[in-house]
């Protein structure tokens, strides 16, 4: 009669170590693929870049927008009291050489160059919300009333000349910043120093209008140098003041 087959202990023991030795290599990790991956590197990080500048792309024109619009409404608000001063028989009296407002000329000019140097060196002013738009409102108001002062000091002829004059010379200066291929935010240090050499000359204009277009180019970006999305205050007034210069200087002339 055959005697039934009963299994070693020891070779049990050895089967159960290849059963476990079998299954760890089944669920291991598997080492990574041997070959050469610095292309899919390289496209991850075109992709990222490319996110990135889209980005930044999106920021600038919103950056834009806001700064043209608060320049829009500046110059509204400066036509519109400057009017005032200009259009108003009575407040035009008041405020001329020999009559009882000459201090709303000296008041008015005082105030808008400290606001001004406020609005430069403070970056709560320029930057947080809403004391800068409310710096923003009061040197917009205040120098509204010093152009309006100075435009009843001319004729109304003369004035509307100028208007004239300054709103074909901003739209063309506009182009040119806009769509011209030079980089005039690399120039800035020599605009400085000619205008402290050239100031109170005949090249005055031509000067501030290169000033023009240099701000137009530094908010537009893309170029040597920018200004930061978060100066959008200090961007308006940069422009807003090119632009009441150049007509200031063409009523002069």
């Amino acid at each position: 009669m055959a005697r039934p087959h009963t299994e070693h202990p020891l070779e049990g023991r050895s089967l159960r170590h290849r059963r476990q030795a079998t299954l760890q290599q089944a669920t291991a990790p598997k080492p990574p693929p041997q070959g050469n991956f610095d292309g899919y590197d390289q496209e991850a990080a075109q992709a990222a870049a490319y996110a990135a500048a889209f980005a930044e792309g999106q920021v600038r024109k919103g950056f834009v927008r806001k700064v043209f619009l608060l320049v829009f409404l500046q110059l509204c608000v400066t036509i519109g009291v400057a009017s005032c001063f200009i259009f108003v028989d009575a407040v035009r009296e008041y405020v001329r050489p020999g009559g009882d407002g000459q201090w709303v000329f000296i008041v008015s000019w005082i105030t808008s160059l400290v606001m001004m140097i406020a609005i430069m060196c403070s970056k709560t002013l320029r930057r947080k919300h809403p004391w800068n738009l409310l710096a923003l409102v009061v040197f917009t108001l205040v120098m509204s009333v010093l152009v309006g002062t100075i435009c009843a000091y001319w004729q109304t002829s003369v004035v509307l000349e100028a208007f004239a004059v300054t709103g074909a010379a901003v739209a063309g200066l506009t182009l040119v910043a806009v769509f011209g291929k030079f980089d005039i935010t690399k120039k800035g240090h020599i605009l400085a120093m000619a205008g402290g050499v050239t100031f109170m000359v005949l090249l005055v204009t031509m000067l501030v209008g290169f000033f023009y277009v240099y701000d137009i180019q530094m908010v537009m970006g893309g170029k040597a140098y920018a200004i930061s999305p978060d100066e959008y205050v200090f961007a308006s007034v940069q422009i807003y003041m090119d632009v009441i210069i150049i007509f200031l200087q063409a009523s002069h002339e």
